[in-house]
């Protein structure tokens, strides 16, 4: 099978070129151009690729391939040497490991995988090594694994191609196969014929409906339009009468492919029992298609392994050319995302105060973006809201006025008369009885102040979780990287909120038993609004229901009116319904001014504890982002040995281990499709 020497000369190197970016991509997500063989099993796919590459490949029943085989085919004059064999432990990264160099002589072949050390063997080892590296990968069961095997052949008149042999579905788990053995497979071919760049050679025998092929029509779920599919017809001595027309898809049944069909006729049992040579077995291939009824008369691209290595070889060639500059740019952005990655990655410290230097500009970093968020600048944030601690806590602020407004008695109700009543008639002897009962307004008060504790312990409760996710969150942003000191960070920014939260729980404690033991206060409002209740109150028990002033006043509703709400007035900035008042009875008057006296208070206590509650939360947790957090840390950091906690973790080695390599990789294939650029 012989190539001429322009092809050779202009087609090698491009080649080359590609199997050598293989073998520097392997392990990266870059799709380069590729053959890819697939077939039924028993489809003789093993038998073609013999055909092109002239060795001895696994047979046998049921999976033989059980790894994908790339196969590469290296064309060496007679006697030529091949090139040195660097061997080196792939287990160590170390840039001192040793090579050693061999020199073979064609025919030869370079056997290996990811993670094994390429082995140098003679053509007649290969089955062997085959068989041995694949029980190695995929264990001695029939189990199927997406881990390749890399077989380079050096021999003399071998087309310089690629292939990608895959295993052959099956339908029916067989042994100690799994259940979904064909499911497997399936979804192994299905990953390597995806990608555009991949050309799937379909390997089909002549004996059945083309169109009942798996493989094929997994092929045609990828390639639609039959662009990348050319197909490998075996068996062609057991096909029926119109198979030229077949492989020529001008039946309503036959499926056209852009690339065409090319039947082969591969070595019997017999001749590989007879120890038929495959340059013999390619000239009885040429003398059977000669002599065949219908075959003879087709074009010669339609016939024998001569031509389908040459169609190959030519597909092979455009397909790298087609898609080298999409490869330039995918490894240009993948290079450049790896170099980011690198940069990401934290420093390497080698000293203690280099740690220390590094921890503290983190926690300065942390600080002062928790304090911007604090007073409302959200840049920080970077757009995740539930980071804009401003807006959430007037969130929890608003939630806490709703549930204090909700635990609020109606002071002015018949129903909050009769506690009124109660009070004042436990209270009685103390004080002149037309006097304001003090010790009873104090009673009335206290017990509605109590009644704020459970409003306010849930404010805490939601404020301190809400502030605890925003600091572990701006604090997991900036220690990440450091996988030892992370841990201490979040556990100490834990201890520093719990104690934040101690503060603000005793000091709204202190807030309210100060409210419930002490009736007090400087605001003329109070006193305002009892006057301004007072005198509305004793005006509408005055005014007659039929007279005009109840119906035009924009203040009082008439009390005659049925609606229960018929009293209400705005009086300073809130609005009360005096019904009950208006229609309570001269003898308990001093109940009436008891339920305003309380009423009116109770506005001006409400006012302060509220605004005190919210401010002293804003004032603790403000103070623990700007200061104490820091101040704690610091203390932290300064007692602790951080070029231990700083080390690098194991996993946190490897990772930046293995970006290094792909970096190195990347920019190795990056030189390579330059240099086939400018070629």
């Amino acid at each position: 099978m012989s190539l001429n020497t322009t092809y050779r000369d202009n087609v090698r190197p491009l080649l080359d070129a590609v199997d050598g970016l293989r073998d520097t991509l392997r392990g990266e997500k870059i799709n380069l151009p590729s053959i890819v063989v697939v077939g039924d099993q028993s489809s003789g796919k093993s038998s073609v690729l013999e055909g092109i590459s002239g060795v001895a490949l696994p047979r046998g029943e049921g999976i033989v391939t059980r790894c994908p085989l790339v196969l590469r085919m290296v064309c060496l004059q007679e006697g030529e040497p091949t090139p040195l064999a660097p061997i080196t432990s792939s287990s160590s990264s170390s840039s001192s490991s040793s090579t050693q160099q061999q020199e073979w002589k064609s025919p030869c072949a370079r056997i290996g995988a990811e993670g094994e050390d390429d082995r140098w063997i003679s053509i007649e080892k290969i089955e062997s090594a085959i068989v041995k590296m694949t029980n190695k990968i995929a264990g001695t069961r029939s189990s199927v694994v997406d881990k390749p095997i890399h077989l380079t052949v050096y021999r003399p008149e071998v087309p310089d191609l690629t292939l990608i042999d895959l295993p052959g579905i099956t339908r029916n788990a067989v042994g100690d196969q799994p259940k979904n053995i064909g499911d497997i497979i399936q979804a192994i071919i299905k990953q390597y014929i995806t990608p555009e760049e991949t050309i799937i050679l379909n390997v089909i025998p002549a004996n059945i409906d083309f169109s009942t092929s798996e493989t094929l029509r997994m092929s045609r779920e990828v390639d639609p339009n039959g662009l990348r599919t050319l197909g490998v017809v075996t068996k062609i001595d057991l096909a029926t009468r119109g198979i030229a027309n077949r492989l020529q898809a001008k039946g309503e049944r036959d499926l056209p492919l852009k690339m065409g069909y090319v039947a082969v006729r591969n070595r019997s049992q017999a001749e590989i029992e007879g120890n038929i040579s495959h340059e013999e077995a390619r000239q009885v291939e040429r003398d059977y298609f000669l002599a065949h009824e219908e075959l003879r008369d087709l074009p010669p691209y339609f016939l024998g392994t001569d031509q389908l290595a040459l169609k190959l070889c030519n597909i092979q060639a455009e397909r790298i050319r087609a898609v080298l500059p999409q490869k330039i740019k995918e490894i240009m952005a993948q290079s450049k995302a790896i170099e980011e990655s690198i940069a990401r990655l934290p420093k390497v410290h080698s000293s203690l105060v280099e740690c220390q230097f590094h921890a503290s500009g983190q926690l300065r970093d942390a600080v002062s973006d928790l304090t911007r968020l604090f007073q409302g600048d959200n840049a920080p944030a970077k757009r995740d809201k539930s980071l804009h601690i401003t807006t959430r806590l007037m969130e929890l602020f608003s939630k806490f006025k709703k549930l204090v407004d909700k635990s609020t008695s109606e002071f002015l109700t018949d129903d909050y008369s009769k506690l009124v009543k109660e009070a004042m008639a436990e209270n009685m002897g103390v004080g002149l009885p037309n006097f304001l009962s003090h010790p009873a307004l104090q009673q009335l008060v206290a017990a509605e102040i109590h009644k704020l504790r459970s409003p306010c312990e849930t404010l805490i409760d939601d404020a301190t979780s809400f502030m605890t996710r925003a600091v572990e969150q701006i604090g997991h942003r900036y220690f990440e990287h450091t996988e030892r000191l992370l841990p201490l960070v979040m556990a100490e920014l834990s201890t520093c909120i719990d104690e934040t939260r101690s503060k603000i729980a005793i000091r709204i404690s202190e807030t309210l038993e100060i409210e419930e033991n002490s009736v007090f206060t400087l605001s003329p409002y109070y006193l305002d609004l009892t006057k301004r209740i007072n005198g509305r109150v004793t005006h509408l028990k005055n005014v007659p229901p039929s007279s005009p002033v109840a119906s035009t006043s924009t203040l009082v509703l008439s009390p005659a009116s049925s609606n229960p709400a018929a009293a209400a007035v705005m009086i300073s900035d809130v609005t009360v319904n005096l019904t009950s008042l208006i229609s309570a009875p001269l003898v308990d008057q001093p109940i009436v001014e008891m339920q305003i006296s309380v009423y009116a208070y109770w506005q001006v206590v409400y006012k302060r504890v509220v605004d005190q509650v919210a401010l002293d939360i804003r004032y603790y947790f403000g103070r623990l982002v700007s200061r104490d957090m820091y101040d704690h840390l610091q203390r932290i950091f300064m007692s602790r040995n951080l070029l231990e906690d700083m080390r690098e973790s194991e996993a946190a080695a490897h990772a930046r281990e293995d970006l290094m390599t792909s970096s190195t990789r990347l920019k190795k294939a990056m030189e390579v499709l330059r240099r086939i650029e400018r070629a």
